[in-house]
């Protein structure tokens, strides 16, 4: 029993999932330094969890895993593949998000309710930049931390495995949104395998939101 224990613990895959997973259950809890003035708390959880994925994941990386930080996804990798990839992608995805908030309310009205109002360009840019912070840590911890970290034994498959926590992370958001995070993850794992990089998951998880977020404050007023 213990050996078997041991055997299933101490190994670096193991390792890497036990320690994203108390990550994730701590930040659960402790999201935000506190030192930010009550009408911007979101912006600062965004902040908040954005330094800390990061800071988690490098630190991990470094001390462990013994690699550098910089050789699990935040190389360009194949730029001139994947930017092919990030444009055709945004341009579906703009389509399908803009076609989701006008046939849901329901969608329309939950991001109505957990984004900043942005009456200005100004504060519109301010938003966009913490929660651009945030997506960074989002997809540095999963696309690049848990995706590089296990493809030396798990392969393609470790695309799926980063998938899970990820789309589980999207639970009580709008359900379809929910549903497709689960596809979308598997395919954002994918295309930085191929791309050997993080880079082209952020800038198309940071336009989607951005775009998202664009589209109910201003597009569906």
């Amino acid at each position: 029993m213990v050996e078997r224990l041991k055997r299933a613990v101490l190994c670096r895959e193991s390792l890497l999932l036990l320690y994203a997973t108390a990550v994730l259950c701590a930040l659960g809890y402790h999201n935000r330094f506190g030192v930010a003035a009550p009408e911007h708390a979101l912006l600062e959880r965004w902040v908040t969890q954005g330094i800390l994925y990061t800071a988690a994941a490098a630190l991990f990386s470094a001390l462990v895993l013994r690699c550098s930080p910089v050789k699990l996804g935040l190389e360009w990798g194949e730029a001139r593949l994947w930017a092919r990839y990030v444009l055709l992608f945004a341009l579906v995805m703009a389509a399908a998000i803009l076609a989701v908030a006008w046939l849901d309310p329901s969608f329309a009205s939950y991001y109505r309710n957990h984004r900043p109002t942005a009456e200005s360009a100004p504060v519109f840019l301010a938003y966009a930049g913490c929660y651009a912070v945030y997506l960074f840590g989002w997809e540095y911890f999963y696309r690049g931390f848990l995706l590089f970290g296990l493809e030396p034994r798990l392969g393609d498959f470790a695309a799926v495995v980063q998938a899970v926590p990820f789309a589980l992370l999207h639970i009580g958001k709008p359900e379809v949104e929910t549903y497709s995070s689960i596809a979308g993850g598997v395919i954002l794992g994918v295309l930085a395998l191929r791309a050997r990089s993080m880079w082209p998951c952020f800038l198309l998880h940071a336009f989607v939101a951005l775009w998202m977020s664009a589209c109910v404050l201003y597009v569906m007023r």
